[in-house]
């Protein structure tokens, strides 16, 4: 378990000091019921805590782990045609933004979407919307919250080889 080192003033390293324990169960189910759909469903319910520390109160849950996560994708490349579309849904939990647990960052889920075209065989074009609803939600990396991307439309170009 990593914990900030008492004796480091500017909060640069860390020591090992305890023992975490992650418990849980992860499901992924990829399927492709009809020509042309295809679909993944991926879930996860998670439980991590700290087991044992010399600084972190026991019981307290690891940062930016959500108990509950879940996934939906699907692309549909609509048979005899150039076009498909497609989508996804992200839900995630809500989960500790710091250690000790002092501050929760909150549940969101998001929404994406998309629409392709295939100009030839090898040469794939797509136009994503990401965050449909521009949901706010936000991420914590060591002890630094910040915001999720807001809606956003991104256009690439694929070379399939």
């Amino acid at each position: 378990m990593a914990t900030p080192d008492p004796t480091d003033p500017t909060g640069t390293y860390s020591i090992l000091t305890g023992e975490d324990l992650s418990q849980g169960l992860e499901l992924d189910i990829a399927a492709r019921p009809i020509e042309g759909l295809k679909t993944l469903l991926a879930v996860s319910n998670m439980r991590t805590v700290v087991e044992r520390d010399e600084v972190l109160p026991i019981g307290d849950h690891l940062v930016n782990v959500p108990e509950t996560q879940a996934t939906f994708t699907a692309r549909y490349d609509i048979p005899k045609t150039l076009f498909g579309f497609g989508g996804s849904v992200y839900y995630v939990g809500a989960r500790q933004a710091t250690l000790p647990n002092t501050f929760t960052i909150p549940s969101y889920t998001r929404v994406d979407a998309a629409l392709y075209w295939r100009a030839t065989p090898k040469i794939e074009a797509a136009l994503n919307v990401q965050n449909i609803g521009d949901v706010r939600y936000y991420d914590s990396q060591d002890n630094y919250l910040f915001p999720g991307a807001p809606r956003s439309v991104l256009g690439t170009i694929r070379l399939h080889y």
